[in-house]
């Protein structure tokens, strides 16, 4: 990390997670500038406790850390052990503290039967098709598919497959495209794709 990166707590924190400032601004509901004047430890925008308290909240870090702005300690979460010490911090507890916000904005996928389940999965795959169409008139749909299905494996390798599951809903759910072409949704030893009909 270069030293103007490490200069503040929340400079180590964003740049631990991988945001940008605009992403961070946003997560945290300040501006872009005030982030920037954060970061760089200014005088006339300190840390404050409220912000601090909302950095926690929104990312899992531990207010504490934050506030005491030693940029070499070793980052702890909010989340404690069993005997009362802090967790030490990273990107899992982010994407955690991420995962139990979405679930009081998005229906509770854990409860859904495979048939909800894919439905839901279908609406997540469909924010990737404006990202495929802009990649494709840059010339770079291979290297998407490529880096997508790289992603892929990465999530197969970390949560597993339930082939079992998708089977139950093979070949039950149909799709009409835009122009009046209709296929149905197979999973054929767990590879999913489309039969016209």
């Amino acid at each position: 990390m270069r030293r103007s990166e490490k200069r503040t707590t929340v400079a180590v924190l964003r740049n631990m997670l991988g945001l940008s400032v605009k992403e961070f601004a946003k997560l945290t509901g300040r501006s872009v500038a005030a982030i920037r004047s954060l970061e760089a430890g200014e005088h006339r925008l300190r840390l404050s406790e409220e912000m601090a308290q909302t950095i926690s909240r929104e990312t899992g870090i531990s207010r504490s850390w934050l506030l005491a702005g030693d940029v070499w300690a070793k980052p702890l979460s909010c989340l404690q052990d069993a005997s009362g010490r802090a967790l030490p911090y990273g990107k899992s507890i982010f994407e955690l503290v991420q995962s139990a916000k979405a679930q009081y904005s998005v229906k509770q996928v854990i409860e859904s039967s495979p048939a909800q389940m894919q439905i839901e999965a279908i609406e997540l795959a469909l924010q990737w098709f404006p990202i495929w169409l802009s990649a494709n008139k840059r010339g770079e749909a291979p290297l998407l598919h490529y880096l997508t299905g790289q992603y892929l494996g990465e999530m197969r390798d970390r949560f597993g497959v339930d082939n079992k599951a998708a089977d139950e809903v093979s070949g039950k759910a149909k799709f009409v495209s835009a122009d009046g072409e209709e296929y149905v949704f197979l999973y054929e030893k767990g590879v999913p794709h489309f039969n016209a009909r």
